[in-house]
């Protein structure tokens, strides 16, 4: 998701200003001076776009979806609409000391901040849906590397990937050894909700996990399904909730 969706607030916003116009003036002439102005609306939009995109990648690893769907909706609609609005505001009034002698007018906080807090709700949308779109192809291609030679894999093939001496190995079902050039949070973002980042050296599929059980201080011991014999690893206390969530997603219990 990361390298597809870059891009976006780059075509949506413009699309987004030019609405906004329309709601807000009855009447636009389009002189230099809406240029300009529009033009500085989307630059103000823009930023706030990719605040608020920054702050879903934060949530990402410290309020994963793992954790609880409605507690992680919960806090990404808090936090991006408070700033994105405080990102809006702040640039609207230091681009109104420095260019404008003129008051910002008294509908930019009424009717123009509702407006905004409405595409706010739209943006999360966009994001949320992004997120369980990608995160439900378990059938998406990975390329990934033996040797020189590229070899794609889809998701569901693939048990776990190891971070060990500088290099993210991958080790299918086949138990085939491969490699990717991805660290091991870019691929957490790429292969989805069937996969969970347990440490900073291991990023597991759901399928690998054979059992686990409590450690020490919280953490969890997880062992992994391996042809060369089950592999222990180790869950840290601060993910041990998400990944008994996880687990659970796709698990009946008797």
């Amino acid at each position: 998701m990361v390298s597809k969706e870059k891009w976006l607030g780059v075509l949506v916003i413009p699309f987004v200003n030019l609405i906004n116009y329309y709601l807000t003036y009855p009447s636009i002439g389009w002189d230099s001076y809406t240029l300009a102005t529009l033009s500085i609306d989307t630059g103000i939009g823009l930023m706030a776009w990719y605040a608020g995109r920054g702050i879903i990648f934060y949530l990402d690893h410290k309020v994963p979806y793992a954790d609880g769907v409605p507690r992680r909706i919960l806090v990404q609609l808090e936090l991006t609409l408070l700033s994105m609005l405080a990102v809006i505001v702040g640039l609207t009034w230091l681009t109104n000391v420095l260019l404008s002698p003129k008051a910002i007018p008294s509908h930019f906080f009424t009717f123009d901040l509702i407006i905004f807090a409405i595409w706010i709700l739209v943006f999360n949308g966009i994001y949320i849906n992004l997120y369980f779109y990608q995160a439900r192809k378990p059938h998406q291609k990975l390329e990934l590397f033996e040797g020189k030679k590229r070899v794609l894999v889809t998701n569901d093939q693939l048990r776990f990937f190891e971070y060990r001496n500088q290099l993210v190995y991958a080790v299918t079902s086949t138990n085939q050894k491969l490699h990717s050039n991805q660290n091991l949070s870019d691929l957490e973002k790429i292969v989805g909700m069937d996969f969970f980042k347990a440490n900073r050296q291991f990023l597991i599929s759901r399928a690998s996990v054979k059992s686990y059980m409590p450690d020490q201080n919280g953490k969890l011991i997880c062992t992994l399904h391996d042809q060369g014999g089950d592999r222990p690893i180790s869950v840290s206390r601060e993910k041990a909730k998400a990944f008994k969530n996880w687990i659970r997603e796709a698990t009946v219990r008797l």
